[in-house]
């Protein structure tokens, strides 16, 4: 019975990896920008954490307005700076990660989600499917009759 609450225990503490994205608010400076990115990285590293991969985050238009109250206004952004950090830690230091990111103003909204270490970005696509190309040349107008024919005479 011991046996198993250690390992249950080992299994909690453990380090998972985690994908935090969030959006700030576009009114904030560059220089801001990047204080926030790293005030993010010095917390998950001072809670035991490591950093993976990251995407610093660039300004853009959101798919719908997102409205936020920070002080006592309401704002509504229809863009904003968009960005991921990828970082392994323990469980039991989650809850600490997302009040950091509630807490900050200039966070409008954001997800913590628990991921895998593989690089999961999929490659952008050109939009649209491309044409097919057949090795055939077009049929003739009388091509089309025979075959029109055989295909009523079945």
């Amino acid at each position: 019975m011991l046996a198993m609450t250690k390992s249950t225990e080992t299994r909690e503490s453990a380090p998972k990896i985690y994908e935090a994205g969030f959006l700030l608010s576009p009114h904030i400076s560059e220089e801001k920008i990047s204080g926030i990115v790293s005030s993010f990285k010095a917390a998950i590293a001072e809670n035991g954490g490591a950093e993976i991969a990251e995407d610093f985050p660039k300004l853009r238009d959101l798919a719908y307005p997102i409205q936020k109250t920070i002080g006592h206004t309401k704002e509504a952004f229809g863009n904003a700076y968009f960005g991921w950090i990828k970082f392994e830690i323990g469980s039991e230091n989650i809850p600490l990660i997302e009040k950091m990111l509630k807490d900050e103003d200039s966070v409008i909204r954001f997800i913590l989600i628990s991921t895998v270490r593989e690089n999961t970005l999929s490659s952008r696509r050109a939009p649209g499917r491309p044409a097919v190309r057949s090795e055939k040349p077009p049929m003739s107008e009388e091509e089309i009759e025979k075959t029109v024919e055989a295909l009523v005479a079945e």
